[in-house]
């Protein structure tokens, strides 16, 4: 059985920014390493990447480079 998950925005803006401890990579590490499909709506990558350059926490090149690879795995 092949689980479907659906990964909120929020969850790779944890990541990204580290907002959470670290949690979240746990979550798409544990995801990564299953045999799950994870699935994030359109707009999601347009709000990931607007809030992450919004917050100055990073460059916007590792920005995109972030987002680069959601949108490849």
């Amino acid at each position: 059985m092949n689980l479907k998950i659906y990964i909120d925005t929020n969850v790779f803006l944890d990541s990204i920014l580290n907002r959470d401890g670290g949690i979240s990579n746990q979550v798409l590490t544990f995801l990564a390493k299953t045999n799950a499909t994870a699935y994030l709506n359109d707009l999601s990558i347009i709000n990931i990447h607007y809030v992450a350059t919004a917050s100055k926490i990073l460059e916007k090149s590792d920005i995109d480079e972030n987002v680069k690879f959601i949108l490849n795995k």
